[in-house]
């Protein structure tokens, strides 16, 4: 059984991305540059002991704020294209950027505001995080509190609901066991 924290996960993101970085060859010689990755989707011959994570960022499957109009057609996922993607993993993070809420009321933008965006997703549509197979997900973000605590709390009741780990509210820590 693996255990998982967001505060974990995310310092070894951190620390592994340093470690690219600085560990990559000069790119002046051309004789080091690393072999080409495999193929997106694609899961390398020799996997034994090893943790696949995929994390992702900014998930919006749609809105209906202010508009119906932005969402995909019900029963459809814009999620379809990378699914096997997502589902391959020991582990799939991904950044919600908007709340999962039915109705509620934004007071974030002025009524007439072009330069400014809220997001509403129906609660309806996180079964696609679920068929993706979002094992935990963070809801700290800019549009976190687009509809309020209303919009936050509906999201974590919704995905409490779908067996979804999340964290993003001042003092909470996500874990999944698998």
């Amino acid at each position: 059984m693996r255990l998982f924290s967001v505060a974990a996960l995310l310092a070894a993101l951190a620390v592994g991305s340093w470690w690219l970085l600085a560990s990559r060859p000069a790119a002046a010689d051309p004789s080091a540059v690393p072999a080409a990755a495999p193929a997106a989707g694609r899961v390398p011959a020799d996997t034994a002991g090893t943790l696949r994570i995929r994390a992702v960022g900014d998930v919006m499957i749609g809105t209906d704020f202010p508009s119906a109009r932005y969402l995909p057609p019900r029963g459809t996922s814009v999620l379809t294209g990378v699914l096997d993607l997502l589902r391959d993993a020991d582990l799939t993070f991904a950044n919600l950027e908007g709340p999962f809420l039915d109705g509620g009321s934004s007071t974030k933008c002025a009524p007439s505001s072009t330069q400014c965006y809220a997001f509403r997703t129906p609660t309806s549509y996180g079964r696609y995080l679920a068929e993706a197979g979002i094992d935990l997900a963070s809801l700290a973000n800019n549009h976190a509190q687009d509809f309020g605590e209303e919009g936050r709390t509906s999201t974590m009741d919704m995905l409490d609901g779908l067996g979804i780990a999340h964290s993003g509210r001042a003092g909470t820590v996500a874990s999944v066991e698998k």
